[in-house]
């Protein structure tokens, strides 16, 4: 039994290890997904979530470039600031790390259009569109070309 529990394990990290050999990240790959993303206003007790979707085309392996969409679900708040929103970035990162594992910085133009949300403090609701810029860093594992497991954070400037 000892001998049959050893074989499979064994067994296991040898094919664990051999699907590592291949390198996901290289020139021309593209990069798509699209998740349910938590968001915290520094300047507010507010939390919101969105739906955030986002496509990076790999020009080289220490180069990309990236746009990240966001738009407004819900959130959990008394006094919602936001209706509506959608926030659009573009830009390029700049990669390191090694084989499956990467690391990433970027800068990403933003373009914000929101709706504000009519309650005790605001009558009327217009719509607003600002511009600013995005500084994102991140981590990204790739197990597999079709998974990986990644972290974002975008600092805005607005």
């Amino acid at each position: 039994m000892v001998r049959c529990v050893l074989f499979l394990l064994i067994s296991l990290i040898r094919t664990v290890t051999y699907s590592q050999d291949e390198i996901y990240l290289k020139k021309g790959v593209l990069s798509a997904s699209a998740t349910i993303a938590p968001s915290s206003m520094l300047n507010r007790d507010e939390s919101n979530f969105y739906i955030h979707g986002f496509a990076e085309y790999f020009l080289g392996r220490n180069f990309s470039l990236r746009s990240d969409n966001y738009l407004l679900v819900d959130g959990r708040n008394e006094l919602p600031f936001a209706s509506k929103a959608y926030r659009g970035y573009f830009g390029m990162a700049y990669h390191f790390g090694e084989d499956n594992w990467d690391n990433h910085i970027g800068f990403q133009p933003r373009v914000t259009i929101m709706k504000l949300a009519t309650n005790e403090f605001v009558f009327h609701n217009p719509t607003d569109l600002s511009a600013s810029i995005a500084l994102r860093v991140g981590t990204s594992y790739y197990v597999w070309k079709y998974f990986n497991f990644f972290a974002n954070v975008h600092l805005c400037t607005l």
